[in-house]
């Protein structure tokens, strides 16, 4: 049975049909968005202008500057309160190597294609104190025709699943990976995202099928 993992875009998707009506205010907007002479260009291709600022981030007036945001678009202009602001890291797929050892470190995961990106909010637990660098990264391979990519958490082991959960917090990555060039050089017949998820304490690895690239 094939498993579809949650698509962060569909709240993207629905926001942008209410604004081809005829009020153009939307609530609770979510998209992602590059910044550029103090306007936010989305990955859905809307130039948003923030007329109230409730974010606490004056980041995206610094030019070419990638974000995750959620806001309240106020007229058929575009105007906007913006609600959040979370900067994004965009980093590059790397080769996956079937004979290296995986990290099995768990996440749980939204995403959405959008702009050229894969995008993922990323959810991990960490010990608050640890001199430990946890490392999220992306790898691919293409195999019987699918892209599989897997998404892989060297965590040392911090999480609920060997530490009592008082002793974590949790934090979330934003996270885009550049595919453009990925898809533009053939066609796949499916996209995969395989990941380690945490469940009554036990920690399994899962293969989602995608949606929407």
């Amino acid at each position: 049975m094939k498993k579809w993992l949650l698509v962060l875009a569909a709240c993207a998707l629905t926001a942008a049909s209410c604004m081809r009506e005829s009020t153009f205010i939307v609530n609770n907007y979510v998209d992602f968005a590059v910044s550029s002479g103090g306007k936010l260009f989305t990955d859905t291709g809307y130039q948003l202008t923030v007329s109230n600022n409730a974010s606490g981030s004056s980041a995206y007036q610094e030019d070419n500057k990638r974000f995750y945001l959620i806001c309240d678009i106020l007229n058929r202009d575009l105007d906007i309160l913006l609600k959040t602001l979370e900067p994004v890291t965009i980093k590059d797929a790397l080769p996956y190597d079937p004979e290296e050892e995986e990290p099995d470190d768990p996440v749980s995961v939204s995403h959405s294609f959008g702009g050229g990106y894969m995008n993922l909010l990323v959810d991990y637990s960490y010990r608050p104190g640890s001199q430990y660098e946890h490392k999220i990264n992306l790898f691919q391979e293409t195999r019987n025709g699918e892209l599989c990519l897997y998404l892989l958490h060297d965590g040392n082991h911090e999480n609920s699943a060997h530490m009592s959960e008082s002793e974590l917090k949790r934090e979330t990555l934003y996270l885009s990976f550049p595919m453009r060039d990925i898809f533009s050089s053939r066609e796949y017949a499916a996209v995969t995202l395989t990941l380690y998820e945490l469940k009554d304490k036990s920690v399994s690895r899962k293969t989602y099928y995608l949606q929407g690239y």
